[in-house]
């Protein structure tokens, strides 16, 4: 028998592991899926907050995150590995928080150090105005120790070369989560008829997130909401950013008579941005009715977005998600990555930036591009389409790439 090849993710796979990021879950679910059937003598273990649930969910041993006796854990199983992989997601940058990239790139250095091959897989680099130079600094030192880069647009692939990381190959490929596959219809209706959505009914999604959170703070935002460290002028903002989302709610039943859904992205309880408390709000300002999907399962959740007629997204990957289902999305933009994406399915023009305090989304902007995009649907879904064959073969392509090197050093 073969001797297992040995493969530890150092970045926070399931970092709340009973409902974690909707993002970091479905590219974990995609990448494992993805490893197992190319590697199959491969041995995963992985970060986590609950390492039953991620036994018992995906069948490999998680390492449980938190405190300095199990960081110390963590460290040896990285002695034990082959290979260590960061990624995906964006993981470079600093306007979350300072400690942003350290955080992420102290366990594959200590790899390095261990000797140990160091693998970034899919990973989204922020824009110059999203990493401090003392974060370019340590991404410089950092990734150019590194053995194999994937990342997953253009964007990223340019900020590492203006960075000067040219020591490790870097492929340019596509978010890993453009793969995932979708429930079964079956599945999918009964949710659907669950939440009061019967016979074919024509529906909306929003997928909400807090905005203007990211100010290259030393803490991230959930911290300083915890702490209670939040301006009145992020609250007043945040305020009318709830109206303009609940006004387009009113004005999508009352025109178009659709159903307004929301699908919180993140509803874990520690570092979560309450996506479902968010969501509620908004649905309280409404005049008309709207339903509230709360789902564990990233394939359900893509089901339904691939069901919807039109999803305007905060959370990049209920973007992802829809669009690599061919439905049209609206970005409303807090990073770069979303108008990354955008621009990779020809819809960089269906962008609403709130990325900083001061950048209102406008009513009347939202609501012409609502209009456009149901008026147009059938032109889109055509463009996505064929945008989406390009991009799903350079989404397998993120660990395609990746396992052709191992195949060499093995």
């Amino acid at each position: 028998m073969k001797n297992k090849i040995k493969i530890f993710f150092s970045s926070q796979a399931q970092f709340e592991a009973e409902s974690t990021n909707l993002g970091e879950k479905a590219i974990f679910e995609e990448v494992l899926k993805r490893y197992k059937k190319s590697i199959p003598n491969v041995e995963i273990k992985v970060l986590s907050s609950n390492p039953k649930k991620t036994k018992s969910d995906y069948n490999i041993e998680g390492i449980r995150l938190g405190g300095l006796e199990n960081f110390f854990k963590s460290i040896h199983e990285i002695y034990k590995s082959d290979y260590i992989v960061v990624g995906g997601g964006e993981l470079i940058q600093d306007k979350s928080s300072l400690v942003m990239i350290p955080y992420i790139l102290l366990r594959p250095m200590i790899g390095k150090l261990l000797g140990k091959i160091i693998i970034a897989q899919g990973i989204g680099i922020g824009e110059d105005d999203e990493i401090t130079k003392f974060g370019k600094w340590q991404t410089h030192f950092a990734l150019n120790k590194f053995d194999i880069i994937t990342v997953r647009d253009k964007k990223s692939y340019y900020m590492l070369k203006n960075m000067n990381i040219m020591k490790p190959k870097i492929y340019i490929t596509a978010d890993i989560a453009n793969t995932l596959e979708k429930a079964e219809d079956e599945e999918i209706i009964k949710v659907l008829e669950n939440h009061n959505i019967k016979n074919n009914a024509r529906y909306v999604v929003f997928s909400m997130r807090s905005v203007y959170h990211r100010s290259h703070n030393l803490l991230p935002f959930s911290i300083r909401k915890k702490l209670g460290f939040i301006t009145k002028q992020y609250l007043k903002e945040i305020d009318n950013f709830k109206t303009v989302i609940a006004r387009i709610g009113d004005y999508i039943c009352e025109k178009y008579k659709y159903k307004v859904v929301f699908i919180p992205a993140y509803v874990g309880k520690q570092f979560s941005a309450n996506d479902d408390d968010f969501s509620k709000a908004i649905m309280n300002r409404m005049n008309n009715n709207s339903e509230l999907i709360i789902e564990d399962s990233c394939s359900i959740i893509k089901g339904i977005l691939s069901k919807s007629a039109l999803v305007i997204g905060v959370p990049l990957h209920s973007l992802i998600l829809a669009g690599s289902e061919n439905v049209p999305v609206i970005a409303i933009s807090y990073a770069s990555k979303h108008r990354a994406y955008m621009d990779q399915i020809g819809m960089s023009d269906f962008v609403l930036r709130a990325e900083n305090l001061g950048e209102r989304i406008d009513y009347n902007k939202i609501k012409y591009l609502v209009d456009k995009t149901i008026k147009k649907r059938d032109e889109i879904v055509t463009k996505l389409k064929e945008k989406n064959k390009v991009i799903k073969d350079l989404s397998m392509k993120a660990t395609d790439y990746i396992f052709d090197y191992i195949k060499t050093i093995k």
